[in-house]
C-alpha cells in the first residue's frame, strides 16, 4: 500500500488490531484507526475494555495479539523497537525514583533516551509547572499531584512526536489540570500527535479524534 506523507508528519496506522490474554477471549478486536501530525486521539469505553491496554501496544511496551500497526515519519517505516525514541508516556501507575530529586531523575531519563540534557528547557518547564523551587529535594517528599506534574516535566523534557496520556489529570488540582492542557495545545501546535486514555469528559472535549472500546 503507497501512502502519500508529507515530508515530516507523523502517522499511526492500525488494521484489525485485536489483543487477547486468553484464546478466543478478546479485550478488543479488529481495532482500526489512523492517527496523524496535529491529531489529539482519544481513547475511551468502560473500565476493563483495554483503554491502558491499547495505549501501551501503540507504545510498543506490550504486544498485540493478531493485526497490524505501523508507524511512520514521512515514508520512512519506524520499526516497532525503535518507537520509544520517539515517544513519551505520562500514566499515574508509572513509578518514579523516588530517592532521586527531579533534575536528577530528568538527566538519567534523558541520558537512557540519548538525548541532550536542555536545562534551560528543564528549568522552564519545571517553573511552568510550579515544582523548580522542589527541584532539588527527594521525590519521596512529593505530594501525588507534585508526582504527576513531574511525570509530564519528564516527558516533555525529552523531545519526542508522540505523547501518549492514561488518565492525564489523574491527582492534579484545577490549577495543575489547566497547566497540562495548555501544554498538551503547545505539545499539539507543533505538530505533534497526543493520545488520551480517558473517560473524563474535559479530557474529551479537547480531542478531535476518538476510538471507543
Amino acid at each position: 500500500m503507497y501512502i502519500n506523507h508529507e515530508n515530516n508528519k507523523f502517522l499511526i496506522i492500525a488494521e484489525k488490531l485485536s489483543k487477547s490474554y486468553i484464546p478466543g477471549h478478546y479485550i478488543f478486536r479488529d481495532l482500526n484507526f489512523t492517527i496523524s501530525s496535529g491529531d489529539i486521539f482519544s481513547i475511551t469505553g468502560p473500565n476493563g475494555s483495554g483503554k491502558s491496554t491499547l495505549l501501551r501496544i501503540i507504545n510498543c511496551n506490550l504486544r498485540h495479539s493478531s493485526g497490524n500497526i505501523q508507524y511512520f515519519i514521512g515514508e520512512k517505516n519506524i520499526e516497532a523497537d525503535n518507537f520509544y525514541k520517539y515517544s513519551s508516556f505520562v500514566a499515574p501507575y508509572l513509578n518514579l525514583y523516588e530517592e532521586f530529586t527531579p533534575l536528577e531523575l530528568i538527566q538519567f531519563i534523558v541520558k537512557i533516551k540519548g538525548k541532550k540534557f536542555d536545562r534551560e528547557l528543564v528549568n522552564q518547564l519545571l517553573s511552568a509547572f510550579n515544582i523548580y523551587h522542589r527541584r532539588n529535594d527527594l521525590i519521596r517528599t512529593f505530594s501525588s499531584g507534585m508526582k504527576q506534574r513531574l511525570k509530564f516535566v519528564i516527558a516533555l523534557s525529552v523531545p519526542s512526536r508522540v505523547l501518549l496520556l492514561d488518565e492525564p489529570t489523574s491527582n492534579l488540582d484545577h490549577q495543575g489540570i489547566t497547566i497540562v492542557f495548555n501544554k498538551i495545545f503547545d505539545y499539539q501546535s507543533n505538530g505533534n500527535i497526543v493520545i488520551i486514555a480517558t473517560n473524563e469528559d474535559r479530557e474529551k472535549s479537547i480531542c478531535n479524534k476518538n476510538i471507543s472500546l
